[in-house]
């Protein structure tokens, strides 16, 4: 009988850990050479964060992705010289993307204002595919999962 109730006890704390955590291995060098994070879904997030989402992009289809928290609403993006500028912060901008040897054509994001409901992420290295780029866009907050911390 106790060794029911310690499965049992056990089990419930492994279901409600999946309900709120989630462990994630990143293949890309999009955050550096940080590989292995830690989730915490449905945790509030805010600007300068890592964080992941779950979203469908042009080129690599839906997916989980992890990625640095950069503007929420009202932020203002600019575009000057192959450069966008998010809250001031310059971002370069590249031609291409290239994924299992196949390349795609990129536009950097339209110059607007961040809208409500969405947010701009980018990646520390600079070749990241991003909200820098229409194909990826603004992601709508409700494809947030939560806070990422690095476990590796």
């Amino acid at each position: 009988m106790k060794k029911w109730i310690l499965t049992s006890f056990v089990a419930l704390i492994v279901i409600g850990l999946t309900q709120v955590t989630q462990i994630h291995w990143v293949k890309s060098k999009s955050l550096g050479d940080h590989k292995l994070y830690l989730t915490l879904k449905g945790y509030p997030v805010k600007v300068g964060d890592i964080i992941t989402v779950y979203y469908k992009t042009e080129h690599l289809g839906e997916a989980f992705y992890t990625k640095i928290l950069t503007a929420k609403e009202g932020s203002s993006i600019e575009v000057y010289n192959n450069i966008l500028l998010i809250k001031g912060l310059p971002l370069g901008l590249k031609d291409t993307y290239k994924k299992n040897g196949v390349s795609y054509k990129l536009d950097p994001l339209e110059e607007r204002s961040v809208p409500k409901g969405y947010v701009f992420v980018r990646g520390v290295h600079p070749y990241s595919y991003d909200s820098r780029y229409e194909g990826f866009g603004l992601l709508p907050v409700s494809s947030i999962i939560g806070r990422s911390f690095v476990l590796l």
